[in-house]
């Protein structure tokens, strides 16, 4: 019986076709349309990484659709290994979104973990205890790859202990997965949350072959 999650590329009115599922962990789970390569068959066949592979001969619709299928094979592998590194460059980039901006997340009662608090007391200095570690996380993981290369800090930690009242898991468990594209150097991948609170809101970035973020958006 065929695995139904098993990442395949083909071939359907000249545009290239995904099926199967790639978990990115808390970026969420992506399925069949959700995954794309945008690209037409003969800008993909110059990629850098197909001439790498292929050498001079050009390769055939059906090495061509193996080979990309493989490519986000070689991408989920590397992802899984490092699940806990890139879950928390997405959560240094949420976050650090968040302390700039000063986001007052206690006014979403789906973002909070007790009703116990003073909001004036938050609006002053809610982020006081964010604030004084996010600039290192944020400079131990920009620009750095995910791949396991880098020994960083664990961002999922130090940003619960240092917002107890934001209810983290509450927005994990909204976050929809959007779309993930297939590019010749990097993966891209576009998510949102789905409590209303825009916490994501078309948070976009790439990954690069070495697991970097390197284009985040959001909002």
């Amino acid at each position: 019986m065929a695995d139904e999650k098993e990442l395949k590329v083909s071939l359907k009115g000249g545009k290239f076709v995904v099926s199967g599922e790639f978990d990115l962990g808390y970026m969420g789970v992506y399925k069949n349309s959700q995954i794309e390569i945008l690209s037409e068959i003969d800008a993909v066949r110059d990629w850098d990484c197909v001439k790498k592979s292929f050498g001079e001969k050009e390769p055939t619709d059906e090495e061509l659709c193996a080979f990309l299928a493989d490519c986000l094979k070689q991408y989920q592998k590397k992802i899984s290994e490092n699940k806990k590194m890139v879950n928390d460059n997405f959560l240094a980039n949420v976050f650090y979104d968040m302390s700039q901006c000063g986001y007052p997340f206690w006014e979403n009662e789906k973002l909070v973990t007790s009703t116990d608090f003073d909001e004036d007391e938050l609006w002053e200095s809610g982020y006081d205890d964010l604030n004084e570690v996010i600039d290192d996380l944020m400079e131990e993981y920009s620009g750095t790859a995910n791949d396991g290369s880098v020994k960083k800090r664990d961002v999922e930690a130090a940003v619960r202990k240092a917002l107890p009242l934001f209810n983290l898991d509450a927005v994990l468990k909204s976050v929809k997965s959007e779309c993930l594209c297939l590019h010749s150097g990097y993966l891209a991948f576009q998510c949102s949350d789905t409590l209303g609170a825009e916490i994501l809101c078309g948070a976009y970035d790439q990954l690069s072959e070495n697991l970097e973020f390197t284009e985040w958006h959001n909002h």
